[in-house]
């Protein structure tokens, strides 16, 4: 067993050096957020905000039939509630309202192999798939505005947490020039813990389908 993991590798590090192709670019789209409920609804749309503009940067290292791409992207994800609770039982107006603001900003870093499907290795248009492992960063910013007979306080608080998603993506390239080219990304992201584990998303994302466009420059 330890030498087929040896042997992986070594093709690994082979397919990746021996065609020493490099290049840099940016993308940018939008990203629809899901959370999978306990009750099975596998595609529900995330609680608030659920659709997403995704920017980032990508590094990417092109063999003969493998490719392995790093990036660095951001979006963000709002989502508002509204609670009225009794506060003052014995009162005429017996009622409190809550209305909190919540900011969710995302940094991650993504790592991924992928597979060319494109034969030709000269020919103008590739595309590959792959999976991809992504540890990212969520900052989140909460803002509660509280409503007491006629006055408003308002607190603010940040928190931020740390997360794993991976994903199975689609991506396509195409070379308008010797060095420029188009790119293009479909991809499913899912966090797992929450995904598949017992506490489901609880309003907050954890699936989304995302389509990225943008351009590179190939070294």
């Amino acid at each position: 067993m330890k030498s087929i993991y040896i042997t992986l590798v070594l093709s690994f590090v082979l397919n990746i050096t021996s065609a020493q192709q490099f290049s840099l670019g940016v993308r940018s789209g939008a990203t629809y957020m899901m959370d999978k409920q306990s009750r099975g609804e596998v595609f529900r749309a995330a609680d608030g905000q659920s659709t997403s503009w995704e920017k980032g940067v990508f590094f990417r290292v092109t063999g003969k039939r493998l490719a392995f791409e790093s990036s660095v992207s951001h979006y963000s994800f709002n989502a508002n509630q509204y609670f009225v609770i009794i506060c003052f039982p014995n009162s005429e107006d017996p009622y409190c309202t809550d209305v909190v603001n919540e900011k969710n900003d995302y940094l991650e870093l993504s790592m991924g192999l992928q597979y060319a499907l494109s034969r030709n290795t000269g020919q103008r248009f590739r595309h590959y798939i792959g999976l991809s492992l992504i540890p990212g960063r969520m900052l989140t910013t909460t803002e509660t505005h509280s409503y007491r007979y006629d006055k408003e306080m308002v607190s603010t608080r940040k928190s931020a947490q740390l997360s794993i998603w991976s994903g199975l993506n689609y991506s396509a390239s195409y070379c308008i020039t010797k060095h420029v080219f188009i790119s293009s990304e479909l991809s499913y992201k899912v966090d797992p813990f929450s995904y598949f584990g017992s506490n489901f998303g609880g309003g907050q994302p954890n699936n989304r389908v995302g389509l990225n466009i943008g351009a590179g420059y190939l070294f």
